[in-house]
């Protein structure tokens, strides 16, 4: 599923926040930024995220934090991020120990 033929979103931000500013591209790192925030359980940032995944649509696979898809106070983004993911041609889910994965 992850795989070195297709570049990953999440990178370490500090790195990503250089290299994209020194191309012209600082919305675009702030915007990562908050969109793997939202893969790594801060829900406030779905919006970031789904503008990012819009943005990129040669995006293969996307792995979740767990929580989002199993915690009670998340059910409605949960229906809201499985909806989108489908629309997105994410036709394949894998529930792992910590992780949500889905793929095309």
């Amino acid at each position: 599923m992850i795989d070195t033929d297709f570049d990953q979103l999440v990178t370490r931000d500090d790195h990503l926040d250089v290299y994209l500013n020194l191309q012209g591209r600082k919305d675009e790192a702030k915007l990562r930024m908050r969109a793997s925030d939202f893969l790594d359980g801060k829900v406030q940032e779905y919006d970031s995220f789904v503008r990012l995944m819009e943005m990129y649509p040669e995006v293969r696979s996307v792995v979740f934090y767990r929580k989002i898809f199993y915690r009670q106070e998340y059910t409605e983004i949960a229906k809201q991020l499985a909806s989108l993911m489908k629309t997105l041609g994410y036709t394949t889910r894998m529930d792992l120990e910590d992780s949500v994965v889905f793929w095309k």
